[in-house]
């Protein structure tokens, strides 16, 4: 899909604003994590350390935007949203078989104790 510059779209219940008019991903993989008061997840680790290692692992695959949202501060229900947005589904497939989705797989028991929950938005 591709919009002209300051227009807005509603998805998925959220406003977004074109900002350059470029074409947005095709395909979208949000991972979330819930948790309650004993939870742990260090948002520290997770932007500085594991983000840039998922875009460096699935870059080359077709990744294009990686992006982190924390909306809960008392780590009870969703603690943590991560929005990565791939060229197309062939380009998440492809990340998903690749080699390197090991060590982003493996590197989640370094910030959390939390299950990661996937979710893959397709446009319709």
């Amino acid at each position: 899909m591709r919009l002209a510059p300051g227009k807005y779209f509603l998805a998925a219940g959220a406003i977004w604003l074109a900002m350059t008019g470029a074409a947005f991903a095709e395909v979208t993989l949000n991972v979330s994590y819930s948790g309650s008061s004993s939870s742990h997840f260090d948002r520290d680790y997770y932007v500085r350390m594991h983000l840039p290692l998922v875009q460096k692992s699935w870059g080359s695959y077709g990744l294009e935007a990686c992006s982190a949202f924390f909306p809960s501060d008392d780590k009870v229900g969703v603690v943590a949203v991560a929005v990565c947005k791939f060229k197309d589904k062939q380009s998440l497939d492809n990340a998903f078989n690749s080699g390197a989705t090991a060590a982003v797989l493996d590197d989640v028991k370094n910030f959390t104790d939390l299950m990661p929950n996937r979710t893959i938005a397709t446009p319709f």
